[in-house]
Protein backbone atom coordinates (compact mmCIF):
# COMPACT_ATOMS: atom_id res chain seq x y z
CA UNK A 1 0.00 0.00 0.00
CA UNK A 2 2.81 2.36 0.61
CA UNK A 3 3.90 1.70 -2.88
CA UNK A 4 0.53 2.62 -4.18
CA UNK A 5 0.40 5.79 -2.15
CA UNK A 6 3.85 6.61 -3.25
CA UNK A 7 2.95 5.93 -6.85
CA UNK A 8 -0.20 8.06 -6.56
CA UNK A 9 1.74 10.80 -4.83
CA UNK A 10 4.42 10.55 -7.46
CA UNK A 11 1.82 10.70 -10.23
CA UNK A 12 0.07 13.66 -8.57
CA UNK A 13 3.36 15.50 -8.18
CA UNK A 14 4.43 14.74 -11.74
CA UNK A 15 1.00 15.60 -13.02
CA UNK A 16 1.15 18.88 -11.14
CA UNK A 17 4.70 19.52 -12.40
CA UNK A 18 3.72 18.67 -15.97
CA UNK A 19 0.71 20.98 -15.67
CA UNK A 20 2.90 23.78 -14.29
CA UNK A 21 5.54 23.08 -16.99
CA UNK A 22 2.86 23.28 -19.69
CA UNK A 23 1.60 26.57 -18.21
CA UNK A 24 5.16 27.93 -18.02
CA UNK A 25 5.87 26.75 -21.58
CA UNK A 26 2.61 28.29 -22.77
CA UNK A 27 3.45 31.58 -20.99
CA UNK A 28 6.99 31.44 -22.42
CA UNK A 29 5.57 30.88 -25.92
CA UNK A 30 3.10 33.74 -25.45
CA UNK A 31 5.90 35.93 -24.12
CA UNK A 32 8.06 34.91 -27.06
CA UNK A 33 5.24 35.71 -29.54
CA UNK A 34 4.53 39.03 -27.81
CA UNK A 35 8.24 39.86 -27.78
CA UNK A 36 8.55 38.92 -31.46
CA UNK A 37 5.48 40.98 -32.34
CA UNK A 38 6.80 43.92 -30.35
CA UNK A 39 10.24 43.62 -32.01
CA UNK A 40 8.58 43.33 -35.40
CA UNK A 41 6.50 46.47 -34.68
CA UNK A 42 9.61 48.32 -33.55
CA UNK A 43 11.45 47.24 -36.70
CA UNK A 44 8.49 48.29 -38.84
CA UNK A 45 8.32 51.65 -37.04
CA UNK A 46 12.07 52.12 -37.50
CA UNK A 47 11.78 51.20 -41.19
CA UNK A 48 8.79 53.54 -41.61
CA UNK A 49 10.68 56.40 -39.90
CA UNK A 50 13.71 55.77 -42.10
CA UNK A 51 11.55 55.76 -45.25
CA UNK A 52 9.79 58.97 -44.14
CA UNK A 53 13.08 60.75 -43.44
CA UNK A 54 14.49 59.52 -46.77
CA UNK A 55 11.40 60.77 -48.61
CA UNK A 56 11.68 64.15 -46.85
CA UNK A 57 15.36 64.36 -47.76
CA UNK A 58 14.65 63.46 -51.40
CA UNK A 59 11.85 66.06 -51.54
CA UNK A 60 14.16 68.71 -50.10
CA UNK A 61 16.90 67.81 -52.59
CA UNK A 62 14.37 67.89 -55.44
CA UNK A 63 13.02 71.30 -54.33
CA UNK A 64 16.57 72.64 -54.14
CA UNK A 65 17.39 71.29 -57.61
CA UNK A 66 14.19 72.78 -59.04
CA UNK A 67 14.86 76.13 -57.31
CA UNK A 68 18.43 76.19 -58.69
CA UNK A 69 17.21 75.35 -62.19
CA UNK A 70 14.50 78.03 -61.93
CA UNK A 71 17.03 80.61 -60.73
CA UNK A 72 19.45 79.68 -63.52
CA UNK A 73 16.65 80.01 -66.09
CA UNK A 74 15.64 83.42 -64.72
CA UNK A 75 19.26 84.57 -64.76
CA UNK A 76 19.57 83.41 -68.36
CA UNK A 77 16.41 85.33 -69.29
CA UNK A 78 17.73 88.43 -67.52
CA UNK A 79 21.08 88.16 -69.29
CA UNK A 80 19.34 87.68 -72.64
CA UNK A 81 17.01 90.60 -71.93
CA UNK A 82 20.01 92.78 -71.08
CA UNK A 83 21.74 91.66 -74.29
CA UNK A 84 18.62 92.60 -76.30
CA UNK A 85 18.36 95.93 -74.52
CA UNK A 86 22.03 96.68 -75.16
CA UNK A 87 21.71 95.67 -78.83
CA UNK A 88 18.67 97.95 -79.17
CA UNK A 89 20.47 100.88 -77.53
CA UNK A 90 23.56 100.29 -79.67
CA UNK A 91 21.40 100.14 -82.80
CA UNK A 92 19.64 103.40 -81.92
CA UNK A 93 22.98 105.00 -81.03
CA UNK A 94 24.35 103.99 -84.45
CA UNK A 95 21.26 105.42 -86.18
CA UNK A 96 21.71 108.67 -84.27
CA UNK A 97 25.37 108.79 -85.33
CA UNK A 98 24.27 108.18 -88.92
CA UNK A 99 21.72 111.00 -88.53
CA UNK A 100 24.49 113.44 -87.52
CA UNK A 101 26.04 112.91 -90.96
CA UNK A 102 22.92 114.03 -92.84
CA UNK A 103 21.82 117.56 -93.87
CA UNK A 104 18.75 117.13 -91.62
CA UNK A 105 21.05 117.17 -88.57
CA UNK A 106 21.90 120.85 -89.12
CA UNK A 107 18.19 121.65 -89.51
CA UNK A 108 17.45 119.72 -86.31
CA UNK A 109 20.08 121.72 -84.35
CA UNK A 110 18.79 125.05 -85.67
CA UNK A 111 15.18 124.12 -84.86
CA UNK A 112 16.16 123.06 -81.33
CA UNK A 113 18.02 126.36 -80.75
CA UNK A 114 15.10 128.41 -82.08
CA UNK A 115 12.64 126.53 -79.85
CA UNK A 116 14.84 126.97 -76.76
CA UNK A 117 15.36 130.68 -77.43
CA UNK A 118 11.60 131.21 -77.06
CA UNK A 119 11.73 130.38 -73.33
CA UNK A 120 15.39 130.92 -72.44
CA UNK A 121 17.55 133.93 -73.24
CA UNK A 122 20.64 132.53 -74.97
CA UNK A 123 22.79 135.68 -74.83
CA UNK A 124 25.93 135.18 -72.78
CA UNK A 125 25.50 131.42 -72.55
CA UNK A 126 28.02 128.74 -73.33
CA UNK A 127 27.05 126.20 -76.00
CA UNK A 128 28.97 122.92 -75.98
CA UNK A 129 29.06 120.48 -78.90
CA UNK A 130 31.14 117.56 -80.07
CA UNK A 131 34.46 118.18 -81.81
CA UNK A 132 33.25 116.64 -85.10
CA UNK A 133 30.50 119.29 -85.34
CA UNK A 134 32.84 122.32 -85.18
CA UNK A 135 32.37 123.25 -88.87
CA UNK A 136 28.63 122.78 -88.59
CA UNK A 137 28.42 125.14 -85.62
CA UNK A 138 30.27 127.85 -87.59
CA UNK A 139 27.51 127.58 -90.20
CA UNK A 140 24.81 127.71 -87.50
CA UNK A 141 26.40 130.83 -85.94
CA UNK A 142 26.34 132.49 -89.35
CA UNK A 143 22.64 131.65 -89.84
CA UNK A 144 21.38 132.52 -86.34
CA UNK A 145 22.00 135.61 -84.31
CA UNK A 146 23.50 134.16 -81.15
CA UNK A 147 25.27 137.24 -79.91
CA UNK A 148 27.44 136.89 -76.88
CA UNK A 149 27.36 133.08 -76.90
CA UNK A 150 30.56 131.11 -76.50
CA UNK A 151 30.89 127.93 -78.55
CA UNK A 152 33.08 125.14 -77.19
CA UNK A 153 33.77 121.63 -78.32
CA UNK A 154 33.39 119.14 -75.47
CA UNK A 155 34.25 115.47 -75.02
CA UNK A 156 31.09 115.21 -72.88
CA UNK A 157 28.99 115.44 -76.03
CA UNK A 158 29.41 111.96 -77.48
CA UNK A 159 26.91 111.36 -80.30
CA UNK A 160 25.80 114.86 -81.20
CA UNK A 161 23.46 117.64 -80.18
CA UNK A 162 24.50 120.31 -77.72
CA UNK A 163 24.23 121.58 -74.17
CA UNK A 164 23.70 125.15 -73.06
CA UNK A 165 24.92 126.63 -69.82
CA UNK A 166 24.01 130.13 -68.71
CA UNK A 167 25.51 131.27 -65.45
CA UNK A 168 23.95 134.69 -65.99
CA UNK A 169 20.43 133.26 -66.22
CA UNK A 170 21.06 130.22 -63.99
CA UNK A 171 20.20 127.26 -66.19
CA UNK A 172 21.73 124.26 -67.91
CA UNK A 173 19.95 122.60 -70.81
CA UNK A 174 21.10 119.24 -72.08
CA UNK A 175 20.04 118.67 -75.68
CA UNK A 176 22.69 116.07 -76.45
CA UNK A 177 21.54 113.06 -78.41
CA UNK A 178 23.10 110.80 -75.76
CA UNK A 179 20.87 112.31 -73.05
CA UNK A 180 17.83 111.95 -75.33
CA UNK A 181 18.72 108.29 -75.82
CA UNK A 182 19.22 107.76 -72.07
CA UNK A 183 15.82 109.34 -71.39
CA UNK A 184 14.18 106.70 -73.59
CA UNK A 185 15.81 103.68 -71.92
CA UNK A 186 13.39 103.59 -68.92
CA UNK A 187 10.48 103.78 -71.39
CA UNK A 188 11.93 100.84 -73.30
CA UNK A 189 12.58 98.87 -70.11
CA UNK A 190 9.01 99.44 -68.97
CA UNK A 191 7.35 98.69 -72.30
CA UNK A 192 9.59 96.11 -73.96
CA UNK A 193 7.66 93.22 -72.36
CA UNK A 194 10.74 91.06 -71.93
CA UNK A 195 10.15 89.79 -68.42
CA UNK A 196 11.82 87.16 -66.25
CA UNK A 197 8.65 85.88 -64.61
Amino acid sequence: MDQEKLLKFKQAVFSDIESKVRIIQKEAEELKQTSLAQTEDEQLNDAYSYIQSSVAKIKAEYKLAVAKADLAAKQEVLLQREAYRKAMVDSVRQRLEDFTKTPEYKTYLIDQLKELSKNHPLGGSEISFREEDSGLWKEIQAELELGGCRFLSSSAVKIGGFSIRSEKNGYVIDETLESKLQEQIPYFNQNCRIAAE
